[in-house]
């Protein structure tokens, strides 16, 4: 009778799985944790406030004001009921129901005030649903990178502002695009970059590289490839272009008009404030 031999166990490979493992929940639990500190950074934002209680406290963020500001708490759904209004100085204004950003955070926006009744209330909502997307960022990250992940998400930037407003969305799908690149998968890198365009519009730029990417190998995979990144896009902009076509434009429209003031907090306001707006737009595209 012929003996079993026994195989050797393959330890390598297993302590190299529990490895990775090992590293993706630090990974895991440095995000976790400067995403707390981030929020703990808005906990002020969650009381009562008053222009004079935010420099001391450095509380502010877009998040409570807009929800003051565009009347959130009416639940109005943005879009489909956008006004916009031309002063006699020229000063644009957003009425309610409307916000300044894509539709699909526009949606994400509405969704999160749905539950709450308040500015404080909203700002804890939206941060909570908006923690996901910075678990993608660091994951994609790791995947590509490893520990050096960290190097982005133990930056004071990353609890700074992550919370303040809602790039955390762009961030976490262009990120997730780049893997899907990085792994040669340019079919599903097209398309998490449209659907970042439609939240943030910034990560349709990913889309310019990729596709050049792809001509220079196959001009057919280029034109599938682009053909699924705007097909996607139109799908997720058609029904709003279809219910209420200026309301789906009204964001663009106002930030093309919005002039450069302390209300952009930006670049062009502190070093070039002198500029018209015409040129602050073409500036800032290029």
């Amino acid at each position: 009778m012929r003996r079993r031999v026994r195989r050797p166990t393959p330890e390598v490979p297993r302590r190299r799985r529990a490895a990775l493992l090992g590293t993706l929940c630090g990974i895991t639990v440095v995000a976790t944790a400067m995403l707390v500190v981030g929020f703990g950074t808005k906990l002020p934002c969650t009381g009562t406030l008053d222009p004079g209680f935010l420099p001391h406290r450095y509380c502010y963020a877009d998040v409570a004001e807009l929800f003051r500001a565009r009347q959130l708490g009416r639940h109005i759904f943005p879009y489909v009921h956008g006004v916009m209004t031309t002063s006699a100085t020229g000063s644009v204004f957003i009425g309610h129901g409307e916000v300044e950003y894509p539709v699909l955070t526009g949606v994400f926006i509405w969704l999160c005030a749905l539950p709450v009744g308040s500015a404080g209330a909203f700002q804890v909502a939206t941060s909570l649903m908006l923690a996901p997307f910075g678990l993608l960022a660091a994951w994609a990250l790791w995947r590509m990178t490893g520990t050096r992940a960290l190097y982005f998400l133990l930056t004071p930037a990353f609890a700074a502002y992550a919370f303040l407003n809602w790039d955390l969305i762009g961030v976490g799908l262009a990120l997730a695009g780049i893997y899907m690149w990085y792994r040669d998968r340019t079919n599903w890198a097209a398309f998490l970059f449209a659907v970042g365009t439609c939240a943030k519009v910034w990560p349709g730029l990913m889309l310019l590289p990729l596709l050049t990417q792809c001509a220079l190998n196959d001009r057919r995979t280029a034109v599938k490839t682009g053909g699924l990144a705007a097909g996607t896009a139109l799908l997720v902009n058609a029904p709003f272009l279809l219910v209420n076509a200026r309301g789906w434009y009204i964001p663009f429209l106002f930030q093309s008009r919005r002039a450069v003031s302390i209300d952009t907090n930006s670049l062009w306001y502190w070093d070039a404030h002198w500029l018209s707006t015409a040129s602050v737009n073409l500036l800032s595209t290029l």
